[in-house]
């Protein structure tokens, strides 16, 4: 045969192929975005390199387009672009922390969560059961990114955000078993297309490697990114690119003095300190025995003091400034309370970090005064910030926060039992 001018049999004809589901690109790439805006791979990488935000927005646009085309209602759709117009950059990620447009992230991502939820109902129902691999696909892309990003912390970064590496780690085993389910399910409701055999024999395979990966170590390991590069590959995703963004991520400083995290207060003595939490018990004495004109001038008084005696942004002050907003909201001044109290809660957001008692402490006493005058906008403070410390579990936070939970539970008298 090997001499003869023409093969006496002819190979056979390659099967036809199929293309993997576009479905499971599409929730690959809404989550994404979700991602973009509500985990802390932003705050530690600093924002994402101009190539990333450019896949970013092309896989964004992309998804957008498939949306239109499954009869998403346009508003939604265009709030998806607006997320993708914000997305946070190395180069605009100081000034966007330092002017506080990072407090509309939350909001975002709920946005984000509307998208990934209609998209779902939106797509064809013999491809849902794709849709929701692609989503926990990213999840599990995340995770494990995540734990790369923490373990290459500076020494002692980490005591920053002490239970990330565990509730990532924690993540990343819940996706992996749902995404194992999902292989593994049989439900008509989430059928799986017998034109895709080498996509599901893909994804029968990696979840084999699943169930042993956690036995033996559940550690995302380069075995581990490499079993997930090849699903991923046969799923047909678009390359991600993600050693060139890992290579060019913005270090992380040096682990920040403690006394530098919060914002440094005026000098006083602890003394000072007393002696105006005692002016402040006896104006609330007086507003109680009904003089709320009084108590507001001398509110109004003390506030200045504060601002000058231990700095305008210390815990002291802004809850004083509290109590002088809800007196002039009893003294029919609501709409400049309001103005007021957003301003605070936006200045502790501002100053105290996501692990700092003083952040919601301080929000929880504006929630409680703006729902007398502005549900609506109280309501606003409950989403961000505490809603993510009242309605997680108390293993979930740091133990610094533990006392602070419980606290703003007795003082909005949230019963545990009411969020089960």
């Amino acid at each position: 045969m090997t001499n003869t001018p023409k093969r006496d049999v002819a190979p056979p004809p390659p099967l036809p192929t199929t293309d993997p589901p576009w479905e499971l690109q599409l929730g690959f790439d809404i989550e994404d975005i979700y991602c973009a805006y509500n985990e802390w791979l932003v705050v530690l990488t600093q924002g994402f390199p101009d190539f990333e935000i450019d896949r970013k927005q092309d896989a964004g646009g992309w998804a957008a387009d498939r949306l239109r085309e499954l009869n998403v209602a346009p508003s939604l759709v265009d709030q998806l672009e607006e997320a993708l117009a914000k997305l946070p950059s190395h180069t605009d990620f100081a000034r966007i922390m330092a002017s506080g447009e990072s407090s509309s992230w939350p909001k975002i991502a709920r946005t984000m969560e509307d998208v990934l939820a209609t998209g779902r109902i939106a797509v064809d129902a013999s491809k849902v059961r794709y849709y929701d691999c692609g989503v926990m696909l990213c999840r599990i892309q995340l995770c494990s990114r995540m734990l790369r990003v923490i373990s290459s912390l500076p020494e002692g970064l980490p005591s920053v955000f002490p239970d990330l590496t565990e509730i990532y780690r924690k993540e990343l085993l819940r996706t992996t078993s749902v995404l194992e389910t999902l292989v593994a399910s049989r439900d008509p409701a989430i059928p799986s297309d017998p034109g895709q055999r080498a996509l599901e024999q893909a994804f029968s395979e990696f979840a084999a490697y699943l169930s042993t990966w956690r036995n033996r170590s559940a550690d995302p390991d380069s075995d581990f990114r490499d079993h997930f590069d090849r699903v991923t590959q046969a799923a047909g995703f678009r390359p991600s690119d993600i050693a060139r963004q890992e290579a060019t991520w913005v270090s992380h400083p040096e682990p920040i003095p403690e006394e530098e995290r919060v914002p440094l207060p005026a000098p006083h003595s602890a003394e000072d300190r007393q002696q105006l939490e005692t002016y402040w018990q006896e104006i609330k004495r007086i507003a109680k025995e009904g003089d709320i004109p009084r108590s507001a001038d001398l509110l109004s008084q003390l506030v200045q003091t504060c601002r000058a005696v231990l700095g305008p942004v210390h815990p002291l002050t802004l809850h004083i400034q509290i109590s002088l907003c809800a007196a002039l909201g009893a003294n029919g001044k609501a709409g400049l309370a309001i103005v007021a109290l957003l301003d605070i809660a936006a200045t502790a957001q501002h100053y105290y970090g996501p692990y700092h008692p003083a952040r919601y402490l301080i929000s929880a006493d504006v929630y409680t005064c703006l729902r007398r005058v502005h549900p609506e906008m109280a309501q606003e403070v409950y989403d961000f910030p505490l809603k993510s410390l009242i309605e997680r579990d108390e293993s979930d936070l740091p133990s610094g926060l533990h006392s602070v939970r419980r606290a703003i539970h007795a003082q909005l008298g949230i019963d545990n039992e009411m969020l089960l």
